[in-house]
């Protein structure tokens, strides 16, 4: 992305007024367009820049490395020594998605012994109806027995 387009970026994610902004640093909106869109800025557009927009990251700016803005300094009294927002929010992330691991691994476990439970008393339920069917099959039979023997007496 030509530094140009990263300006434009920029403006856009600040709402900072074009026009008004292009004439603060020395420029036009025709530097921003067509062909001149890809010509190179010079330094004093730079410097300009820089000291309009005072969080800009100027790493960003030139080679579109890093992140767009700076770190603040209320972000930096509130982050331990080294420690980004972004890390600490990763790390803050990080330490959710473990809890909620954890959880689902007692939930499974707990699912799983469910499971287990309902399978042996689906089975011994299986074996009882069975067992009734064969009591009724044999009752049936008996009874018809009764009724032949009681006719025929």
């Amino acid at each position: 992305m030509l530094i140009k387009n990263r300006i434009i970026k920029v403006l856009e994610y600040k709402s900072i007024r074009k026009e008004e902004f292009y004439k603060k640093i020395g420029m036009s909106s025709a530097n921003f367009r067509g062909k001149a869109k890809e010509t190179p800025i010079n330094s004093n557009a730079i410097e300009n820049i820089l000291s309009e927009i005072k969080d800009l990251n100027p790493d960003w700016l030139l080679t579109g490395t890093g992140s767009m803005l700076r770190e603040t300094k209320e972000q930096k009294d509130i982050c331990p020594e080294g420690n980004t927002v972004e890390t600490q929010l990763l790390q803050q992330e990080n330490a959710f998605l473990k809890d909620n691991l954890q959880l689902l691994k007692e939930n499974k476990m707990l699912l799983e012994k469910d499971n287990n439970r309902l399978n042996k008393e689906n089975k011994e339920l299986k074996q009882k109806n069975e067992q009734l069917e064969k009591e009724n099959k044999t009752g049936r039979r008996f009874g018809l027995c009764l009724l032949e023997h009681q006719h025929i007496n």
